[in-house]
């Protein structure tokens, strides 16, 4: 159960560094943008801005894939762990009828 955690977790964080390299990248380009406007265009094509361009969906759509699988992990263990309450909670009802006959 732990490795259906901790694999979705590991690409979460891995996807979550990438961009926040990402946005660091932005923050430069716009900070670039505000000073001069040719110099915008040579920091574009010296970063890897299409690479950028192009990952950065793929990486916010991975990431949102493995916090669903993670939550759905999560739901599944607390529905387990309900069911589980239940059976003690029937059990107790159970012996309190027994009691009674």
């Amino acid at each position: 159960m732990a490795h259906e955690i901790n694999n979705p977790l590991g690409f979460i964080t891995s996807n979550v560094s990438t961009l926040s390299d990402y946005s660091e990248t932005l923050i430069n380009t716009m900070e670039q943008v505000e000073q001069d406007k040719d110099a915008v265009v040579d920091f574009i094509h010296s970063s890897d801005y299409e690479f950028i361009k192009s990952d950065h969906t793929d990486l916010v759509q991975e990431t949102l894939e493995g916090l669903t699988r993670v939550k759905k992990l999560v739901e599944a263990m607390r529905s387990y762990s309900s069911i589980d309450t239940l059976s003690e909670k029937l059990s107790l009802i159970w012996l309190k009828l027994l009691k009674m006959f």
